[in-house]
């Protein structure tokens, strides 16, 4: 057993390891044991508020189009190739028999069918659960490993035992205060995942320096000795030294040739993730910073596709691309670009990376088009944020929507902040909404409800003040203006096929019914 402190309640034929750091313990004991398995892999981790999920898809696909075989550990799936994969790295298959397998479609209150979905516990997992994974992908062939970061991961410590290659950062906004508590602490977070890749050159860095100012003491001590014997022991130290420091040096050199950073040269909090990178290389992509590494100079949009036009420092080279993507919208341009900047970091050809990002024809949830032969595009969206809910509106409008139902809800449990924020923009952005709920888990609906309401323009909220009704009922199935004063007992109902008929106490028009 490990434990930070003795634990005297424990048998004395049961073992205790005292530790300092339990987390750390548990790495590296995990590590040991599965023979550290992100070291036999490329791995690429993407942090950011939004735009992980699609990135990484598409990082996916840039290093299949270099024929490895690549892992994925995300919101979406865990997988390997085109295996699911479960938290324990082994094959997944259902626990339980599918009660839709026979329904044509799924109904509401249902569940959906199997095929081609299924949760997972966390976008990230836990620390020996990621281990897992990375061990159950490295014993099945896989050569590359794409991982979504989240800041409750990063702050947690959980990607402490894997070893990436290259950090992504997408961008930074309002998420998760309900467990960080401040925007501060969410940056934090995310900052961690570039501050781990750098620690270890830095602490490098620092073996360097330390080495150089003992050659430095030892020179002055020289300078200085009339001992010839002395002076014998001193070269030998010396040169102990120098064949130390050249160690060393050769060591980082190796890492910082191995390592790097992905930034968003747009986004307001780029020099901090700069920084946190240190002396790695870093690379960085821009739609308005002309200055990039990877800049998209031309986007034609539509609501079916997005073609680009980006300009790429290759080398001493700058060389120019055209990728052309059913992914639409300005955040996909910016996941676009990430992918393209994160194949430059590790070293794929810029044929492979573009034949990589038009491989992928969708990202389940994220601006997926639903195409049933309607007459109009239906978009599913993931957005979950002011932000991402914000872009997603004003991307369908660029594309030429001249009329907007947006249907959406916040998660019960999760930053309550942002429900008036998201509620807001929902209003001012869309022709018409809906207010709905998105998995409550063991908070009351209409609280939620309630919380995305108050986002709304006084106005709005007037309208309504005197509804005994909480928001979101059906319209037609009950009142939404002030409780009538009470009347006496209605009359019977009337015999079927009378137009005079009353539904729920509204009498409605024969076109409504």
């Amino acid at each position: 057993m490990v434990a930070s402190r003795p634990l005297p309640e424990v048998p004395d034929e049961c073992p205790v390891l005292v530790v300092e750091d339990t987390l750390a313990a548990l790495h590296a004991i995990g590590n040991a044991f599965y023979d550290w398995p992100s070291q036999h892999m490329f791995t690429v981790g993407v942090t950011g508020t939004n735009g992980k999920t699609t990135t990484t898809w598409l990082v996916r696909s840039v290093l299949e189009q270099m024929a490895f075989v690549v892992g994925m550990v995300g919101t979406i799936e865990y997988a390997l190739a085109e295996d699911r994969l479960d938290d324990a790295g082994e094959l997944w298959v259902p626990t339980e028999r599918d009660p839709t397998v026979h329904r044509k479609s799924s109904t509401p209150y249902h569940i959906a069918p199997y095929r081609g979905k299924y949760a997972v516990p966390n976008t990230t997992p836990g620390p020996l659960s990621m281990l897992q994974l990375m061990a159950g992908m490295r014993d099945r062939g896989a050569q590359a490993a794409v991982v979504e970061a989240s800041s409750h991961a990063l702050s947690q410590g959980r990607l402490g035992g894997t070893d990436i290659d290259v950090a992504v950062f997408t961008n930074l906004s309002q998420d998760h205060l309900d467990f960080h508590g401040s925007m501060d602490e969410y940056k934090r977070s995310k900052l961690g995942l570039f501050r781990a890749l750098a620690a270890p050159a830095g602490a490098l860095r620092a073996e360097m320096t330390r080495l150089e100012e003992q050659l430095e003491a030892l020179g002055k001590a020289e300078g200085g000795a009339e001992d010839a014997g002395a002076g014998a022991g001193a070269e030998d130290a010396r040169d102990a030294l120098e064949d130390e420091l050249a160690a060393v040096s050769e060591e980082l050199a190796d890492y910082l040739g191995r390592k790097r950073c992905v930034v968003n040269l747009d986004d307001p909090y780029v020099d901090e993730f700069r920084a946190a990178a240190g002396e790695l290389p870093v690379v960085t992509f821009a739609v308005n910073d002309k200055d990039a590494d990877v800049v998209a100079e031309k986007v034609s949009k539509t609501i079916w596709e997005s073609e680009m036009r980006i300009r790429v420092n290759y080398g001493e080279k700058q060389l120019r691309i055209q990728v052309v993507t059913p992914l639409v919208g300005q955040h996909n341009v910016y996941n676009v670009l990430a992918a393209v900047a994160t194949g430059l970091a590790l070293g794929v050809p810029l044929d492979a990376i573009v034949k990589g990002i038009e491989a992928v024809e969708v990202v389940p949830g994220r601006m997926e088009i639903i195409d049933e032969g309607q007459g109009f595009p239906v978009v599913v969206d993931y957005a979950h944020t002011p932000d991402a809910l914000s872009r997603l509106l004003d991307t369908v409008r660029e594309c030429g929507a001249k009329r907007i139902i947006t249907v959406f809800g916040c998660g019960g449990d999760r930053d309550p902040s942002k429900r008036p924020l998201m509620g807001e923009v929902a209003h001012f952005k869309s022709d018409m909404v809906f207010f709905t709920n998105d998995n409550p888990r063991s908070e009351e609906p209409n609280n939620i409800i309630s919380d995305i309401v108050s986002g709304l323009p006084s106005e709005v909220k007037d309208r309504h003040a005197g509804s005994v009704f909480p928001w979101l009922q059906d319209r037609i199935r009950v009142p939404v203006s002030p409780a009538p004063a009470p009347q006496p007992a209605p009359p019977p109902p009337p015999p079927p096929g009378d137009e005079s008929m009353l539904y729920e106490g509204i009498s409605l028009p024969a076109t409504v019914r």
